[in-house]
């Protein structure tokens, strides 16, 4: 690019990014603000950056400024005077006039019913109209912000319920991988207005929108009513999986002892073959789908109320997720109903610490709210967090299988 024209556009962005301001931009003409000037040392090509910039001063678009005397001949600085002639002279369009037309491309398709989705693209093109980027979709970037507003928009109407993850992007956003492609910024997006603080993938999990749902895996003394008969549970020795909107009824063949969910598959499965009691115990494939807590909740409804609800998870931020994410189940469905830790513990922690993880991310908002939804957990937080700027974790595959009992 021609200094001139590098210098007048570095000009013209300053403005863009500030349409509204009162201040008459300036550029100064120093080697850190205009390396452009600085980089050309040629004469023939220093008075060929002069004159473009007397041609764009010609026009009424800048102001420049000389030094004086032994100086005369150096550039100080460059005023904008007007911005939309010099728009005109350099042949480009401001971002204030481009927003016109891509509010139209962003309204077209979205419901008037839809109101977070109208704020939402208030919100792109307030920041497209200072030329700048909204959560990294750039200005002009149509494609992408549409590709948010309909993820946000199918999701809220409840379009996505029963479909996986690839199958809902394919069908409504027209690319099977485009809702993986944009889950950092739905999920921030999402969460900043209904508010939370899980990572993406667990959002998406909590929507029930993975690649391969997964079957509810489910051990205990239990008979299952599902589309065509009964299964009983009790009579096989490892566990039954069940695809969760097949199970319509649950009874117990004797009142479980205990009701255990458990996060890591290989901690599950140590756990029904190891441990042999009278509980029931469920593998909540990392973060609960909708399918499992629906099946919990049934379940919960089935046995007597003094039986108590206890989970397993790795001890870091996504166990304690987790953790919250059931025992919100249960309170919600279940009449205040608690969910006790198992095997998380500061007592597990400390005396398994040799094993356990330091991780720099210690983000004490994130632990401050779960301790307040979950204040069963508050003496494990606390011991999480004692080591200066790391946090201790532990892998409950570190740990043999325990019976609650």
């Amino acid at each position: 690019m021609p200094p001139a024209l590098e210098l007048l556009k570095e000009l013209l962005t300053m403005w863009e990014e500030s349409p509204d301001g009162t201040r008459k931009k300036v550029l100064h003409i120093t080697k850190k603000k205009a390396p452009a000037y600085y980089r050309t040392v040629d004469p023939d090509l220093k008075n060929e950056l002069h004159e473009g910039l007397n041609s764009a001063a010609k026009t009424g678009a800048v102001l420049l400024t000389w030094g004086k005397f032994t100086e005369r001949h150096l550039l100080k600085k460059i005023t904008l005077e007007n911005p939309r002639t010099l728009a005109d002279h350099l042949g480009v369009t401001l971002a204030v006039d481009r927003v016109d037309g891509y509010r139209h491309a962003l309204t077209a398709g979205i419901p008037s019913d839809f109101l977070w989705g109208t704020e939402i693209v208030e919100e792109i093109l307030k920041k497209w109209r200072t030329a700048s980027s909204y959560n990294r979709i750039d200005p002009g970037n149509v494609d992408a912000a549409l590709n948010l507003i309909r993820a946000l928009w199918h999701i809220e109407a409840g379009n996505h319920q029963g479909l996986d993850l690839r199958t809902f992007s394919a069908k409504f956003l027209g690319n099977s991988k485009t809702m993986e492609s944009i889950s950092g910024l739905f999920s921030k997006v999402w969460q900043q207005h209904y508010g939370g603080d899980l990572s993406p993938t667990e959002l998406y999990e909590s929507m029930g929108l993975c690649k391969f749902p997964q079957p509810v895996f489910i051990k205990g003394p239990l008979k299952m009513e599902v589309a065509g008969g009964h299964i009983d549970c009790s009579q096989i020795r490892s566990y039954v999986g069940f695809a969760p909107d097949s199970v319509t009824q649950i009874s117990a063949n004797t009142t479980p002892d205990y009701i255990l969910t458990i996060e890591n598959l290989a901690s599950y499965n140590r756990h029904c073959r190891e441990i042999v009691d009278n509980g029931v115990v469920l593998f909540s494939s990392g973060f609960p789908s909708p399918g499992f807590c629906q099946m919990l909740t049934l379940l919960g409804r089935s046995v007597e109320a003094e039986v108590p609800f206890y989970h397993w998870s790795d001890i870091d931020l996504g166990g304690l997720r987790i953790f919250r994410r059931i025992a919100g189940v249960l309170h919600d469905e279940l009449g205040g109903k608690e969910l006790h830790p198992h095997l998380m513990t500061a007592e597990v922690l400390s005396e398994y610490a040799e094993y356990g993880k330091k991780k720099t991310d210690k983000v004490l908002s994130n632990y401050e709210r779960i301790k307040k939804d979950c204040p069963q957990l508050t003496t494990l937080i606390d011991r999480m967090l004692i080591d200066g700027e790391d946090c201790l974790t532990l892998e409950q595959e570190n740990l043999s299988p325990q019976s609650v009992l």
